[in-house]
């Protein structure tokens, strides 16, 4: 063996462990027993009672927003490390009346190892630099929301009580919700501006909202923020999934069920299972599906789709500006492309309508192309079969060159096969 070359792995080996440790550090979890520290109200009243065996219960007297500091400043638990911090030994609940809006201003990201609980009301923190829920970690509220809100906020003088009050942007940190965590309210928001990472199985209870680069609760995608990004994984619990949106990227590797719309102004990426009431919409990327998909019934529409897997439901799949390929099989109605192809490698059941569109005001137009249907696969339709290659929806090439008359094209192939199941049934192609 080369000595050289022996030196030069072992310093290598040295070099990833070095980084490996650096990582652990970095992300290594609070001590067991810290509770939050450097404490000041800046809305409403909070009396602060003992801490005893790592546990203490802070009274609220109204909607009250404490920001979390560094050092000895701040008049609550100044003692205590500073910014909002809880130890994987110690819990924090909030008694009295009122919603309370925790604000972590350490610049550091905050770190949820034990329990946090309210019997007062709603129940938010709020950190632009990112928040950790650990493995053992609780958080509850018996009588209103929970939110976790790693987003840049604006002024918090204007704080009600409500999660509509508390003013965000799609900017901010990472969220993070480690398997074994237990989240439980009315309704539970999570939201950061970074990567919100979450494994479904800690959503304990309640209508979960989970959003990466969104601007205020319920708000639009933050599109100058493509970098957030939406993560899950793990088998939903108990909750309802009410919100799922991300301005950049998102993916899935669980099993959950959306009760509303996602939204996806990246790319969707799925190897799981998603069933879904409302609608899928990729904005501004592809969906790529290797798992399964149900619709119910609703639309799901992208950029470009490229389907392994399976997608179901009897529901609408269309793209615009980019094609459709099925790889694996489909239970649709309709089958639809503006200015992109179809092409058919798998099983497609059901539907009835294949068209691609051609749209020539749009910038992705392309002068002269092919917008093209083709079945190399099986299709099968309970009825009639209808395909329609290259609809031209807007006869004029291009903006600014009236009378230029679009000049695109479509072509119908098939080498697979067309099926239709009753006898009065028919085939066109146009």
């Amino acid at each position: 063996m080369n000595n050289s070359n022996g030196l030069k792995l072992a310093t290598l080996a040295a070099s990833i462990a070095l980084a490996m440790a650096s990582t652990a550090a970095l992300a290594a979890a609070p001590a067991a027993t810290p509770l939050p520290g450097a404490g000041t109200v800046a809305v409403g009243s909070a009396t602060a009672g003992a801490i005893t065996n790592g546990a203490q219960t802070i009274t609220l007297g109204g909607n009250t927003v404490i920001n979390w500091g560094t050092g000895a400043s701040g008049t609550i638990n100044t003692t205590q490390p500073g910014g909002f911090n809880i130890g994987s030994g110690a819990s924090l609940a909030f008694g009295g009346t009122g919603a309370v809006l925790n604000v972590d201003v350490s610049g550091n990201a905050s770190q949820i190892f034990g329990g946090l609980s309210s019997s007062a009301g709603n129940l938010f923190v709020a950190n632009a630099n990112g928040i950790i829920v650990g493995p053992a970690a609780t958080i509850s509220s018996t009588t209103g929301n929970v939110g976790l809100i790693a987003n840049t906020l604006g002024a918090t003088s204007g704080f009600d009580g409500t999660i509509a009050s508390v003013g965000y942007n799609g900017t901010g940190g990472n969220v993070t919700v480690q398997t074994g965590a237990g989240i439980d309210g009315t309704n539970v928001l999570i939201s950061g501006g970074g990567i919100v990472n979450v494994d479904l199985s800690t959503l304990t209870g309640g209508n979960v909202t989970l959003s990466a680069g969104l601007a205020n609760a319920g708000g639009a995608l933050d599109t100058t923020n493509p970098n957030a990004s939406l993560v899950v994984s793990g088998t939903q619990g108990a909750a309802t999934l009410a919100g799922f949106a991300s301005a950049g990227n998102a993916s899935n590797s669980g099993t959950l069920t959306l009760g509303s719309d996602a939204e996806v102004g990246g790319t969707l990426t799925n190897s799981g299972q998603i069933t879904t009431t409302g609608g899928i919409y990729v904005t501004g990327g592809d969906l790529v599906n290797s798992g399964q998909i149900s619709t119910n019934g609703t639309s799901v529409t992208a950029g470009n789709l490229v389907n392994g897997g399976a997608i179901t439901g009897g529901g609408w799949v269309s793209v615009v500006d980019g094609s459709i390929t099925n790889n694996g099989s489909m239970a649709v109605i309709s089958v639809g492309a503006t200015n992109g192809s179809i092409v058919n490698n798998g099983t497609i059941t059901h539907a009835d309508n294949f068209q691609t569109y051609s749209n020539a005001q749009d910038p992705l137009f392309t002068e002269g192309a092919d917008y093209s249907i083709t079945n190399n696969g099986t299709i099968t339709s309970p009825d009639y079969l209808d395909f329609y290659a290259n609809v031209q929806g807007n006869q004029t090439s291009k903006a600014g060159t009236s009378g230029v008359l679009n000049g695109s094209t479509g072509s119908f192939t098939n080498t697979g096969t067309l099926q239709v199941a009753s006898n009065d049934a028919y085939l066109d192609a146009y």
